[in-house]
């Protein structure tokens, strides 16, 4: 033997727990909902026979579906009574409403996927179209400068960098002078490093003026670069390499001539 199970919506069993059912709207509510369990084959049936079947009497039967209507449980249509259950038909429509709703979104939800897609595709070409212009950029800087190394940065010249390239005395000196120079500023200077990075050119042309010992070691240095490849000439050339000498110090030539060990 089969069996049919009714499932009763959770609003309409709400109701009941929450208002109640009388003893006849009780018996009426079972009996209807026996005849159509799920709104899909109305019954049509005599007032008559639903009295006789329930054991209600007129006015029970008419105040029950009265309710029951208000409720929008059933439908009735006098004379002969055509049953028809809202019970599940209520409950169906909500969840075909619903799922019109979540197919609309999910429809939606498809348009914007292929419009990001779209754009997704668009932005990767135009990053492919800059890769290429940038390779022929490159190429085209490459053809034009054949043969011809990057130039390396240039090192920034700093106090530091200059006292070192000085020699290892006047070096010595020139710090102790900038120290000295620093310390006796008539303001304060917050960071010595940035000032003399800024000012150790014109303290060094301040120094050579007070030890003009350190522009002679350098002239002395230099000196050979000038005349020396005259000098160390056979005889013809020695008179040409004084004469050098002489358009380049004409005041001390004689001076440093003797210093060098050239003249007695």
């Amino acid at each position: 033997m089969s069996h049919l199970y009714l499932k009763i919506p959770d609003e309409v069993a709400d109701t009941i727990i929450r208002e109640g059912l009388s003893k006849a709207e009780s018996k009426l509510f079972f009996y209807l909902l026996k005849l159509d369990r799920f709104g899909d084959r109305p019954v049509r049936l005599k007032v008559a026979e639903i009295l006789l079947a329930t054991g209600l009497s007129k006015s029970s039967y008419y105040a029950a579906i009265a309710r029951f209507q208000e409720l929008g449980w059933f439908d009735f249509n006098h004379s002969e009574v055509v049953i028809e259950s809202k019970i599940l038909n209520s409950q169906s429509e909500k969840l075909d409403n619903q799922s019109k709703i979540l197919d609309s979104q999910s429809e939606k939800l498809d348009n914007q996927s292929r419009i990001l897609d779209s754009q997704s595709e668009k932005l990767d070409n135009q990053s492919r179209i800059l890769d290429s212009q940038s390779e022929k950029l490159e190429t085209r800087g490459a053809k034009s400068l054949p043969g011809k190394d990057l130039k390396s940065p240039q090192t920034i010249q700093t106090y530091t960098n200059y006292t070192d390239s000085l020699s290892e005395e006047e070096g010595e000196f020139f710090r102790k002078f900038c120290d000295r120079k620093v310390a006796e500023s008539p303001f304060k200077i917050v960071s010595p490093t940035k000032w003399l990075n800024k000012h150790y050119l014109e303290y060094h042309q301040e120094f050579r003026k007070l030890y003009p010992r350190f522009n002679e070691v350098e002239e002395k240095e230099n000196l050979p670069a000038v005349v020396e490849p005259l000098f160390n000439n056979p005889g013809e050339f020695r008179q040409a390499a004084i004469a050098q000498l002489k358009k380049k110090f004409p005041d001390s030539w004689s001076e440093k001539a003797k210093k060098m060990g050239w003249l007695s």
